[in-house]
């Protein structure tokens, strides 16, 4: 039988909808973009579905303090529009944003895209939240300014939480100027040492690269300013890494380019996106294990994240080795089955337990 499925209008209908006995606990889902947080694992327990998608608009915007403050269920895109009229955005560049994401299941994912190189990520942008607790409490964290260091850092924590520790209902984020254009190299790099040895070299040298992806052996770097001055980085680079310029995108071409790699495809009915926190020095060694298993995958922030494409899961627990061998973490966002973490150590987990705890003593989220 498939979970109730409850929207809330209210902020108050969503407290009484958590205190309701009928269910053992609460699932927190959104624009339901990334689909294994949204899958309920198979077990006994009476669970309710509760959608954040009628807790809607635009709280408080400030242009002039780079802040703007809206309901959990907000989509992003109604965000980004409600910017673009200023010349603003959310620099850390969320992903799902043209088929629905929301932004608390932004921030309760904690996903990242590529521009998250340059100017940080969901964590060093948000800057306040209000949330309902497991209690049915109404309980607000950080404030709407920029400087703040009051109390607990419950925003930042909320971050990747999954929804585990409460249900977001209000975020309040900074934001930036938008760049006026942007340009991109792509640079044919066959091998993995190849690489991380220019991965390494930019990361030094290039202070104001926006992106750096591998996807199908082609590096690809972006920068904002002119085409002009794309011409001369390029040229410039080839000469430092040893490498071959293959494409050269600017202006809507470079646009569409970036927002389509924000947009993952499943190839498969049964396939799995993951999202894996990893370092440059992993990546001979996960190159390896991915080749040898036939998973897909794409390097993110100059090496320092991955997001792998598997199909079926029976290797599930060679991926949570393989992990943990690396000092990697993982965890699937998108599959027809429920949601799973790789390369958690035990100690993480009974932290995460104990928070959960403080926040949620009657496991309602659990």
């Amino acid at each position: 039988m498939a979970d109730p499925f409850i929207q809330p209008r209210t902020v108050r209908e969503l407290s009484d909808c958590i205190l309701d006995t009928q269910y053992d606990c609460i699932l927190p889902v959104g624009g339901k973009t990334k689909s294994a947080l949204t899958n309920s694992p198979i077990d006994q327990r009476r669970r309710a579905m509760v959608s954040s998608t009628a807790l809607q608009g635009v709280l408080d915007y400030q242009p002039s303090d780079f802040t703007i403050t809206v309901r959990a269920g907000t989509t992003v895109r109604e965000v980004q529009d409600v910017l673009e009229g200023k010349g603003q955005f959310l620099p850390f560049d969320p992903p799902m944003v043209d088929r629905g994401s929301t932004i608390g299941g932004m921030v309760a994912t904690g996903w990242n895209g590529s521009c998250r190189m340059k100017w940080g990520g969901i964590r060093d942008f948000i800057l306040a939240i209000e949330f309902v607790d497991g209690t049915g409490k109404v309980v607000r964290g950080g404030a709407a300014v920029v400087k703040n260091s009051a109390g607990y850092d419950l925003p930042k924590l909320f971050v990747g939480s999954c929804g585990r520790l409460g249900y977001l209902t209000a975020v309040s984020l900074k934001v930036f100027p938008k760049p006026k254009s942007c340009f991109t190299v792509a640079f044919s790099a066959p091998t993995a040492a190849a690489v991380v040895e220019a991965m390494t070299k930019m990361s030094r040298t290039c202070t104001d690269v926006i992106a750096m992806d591998w996807v199908d052996k082609l590096l690809w770097v972006r920068w904002h300013g002119s085409e002009h001055r794309g011409q001369q980085i390029r040229d410039a680079l080839v000469t430092m890494l040893s490498l071959r310029s293959v494409a050269f995108l600017s202006g809507e071409e470079d646009t569409a380019w970036w927002r389509n790699r924000s947009h993952p495809e499943m190839p498969h009915q049964d396939a799995s996106l993951i999202k894996v926190t990893c370092t440059r020095n992993a990546i001979a060694v996960l190159e390896d294990y991915c080749n040898r298993s036939g998973i897909d995958r794409v390097y993110c922030h100059a090496g320092n994240s991955c997001l792998l494409t598997m199909r079926g899961r029976e290797r599930d627990d060679e991926l949570d080795a393989t992990f943990h061998q690396l000092g990697c973490q993982g965890i699937v966002l998108m599959s027809q089955a429920p949601c799973r973490e790789f390369g958690i150590a035990p100690s993480v987990r009974d932290f995460r337990t104990r928070i959960a705890r403080g926040l949620d003593p009657t496991s309602r989220f659990s």
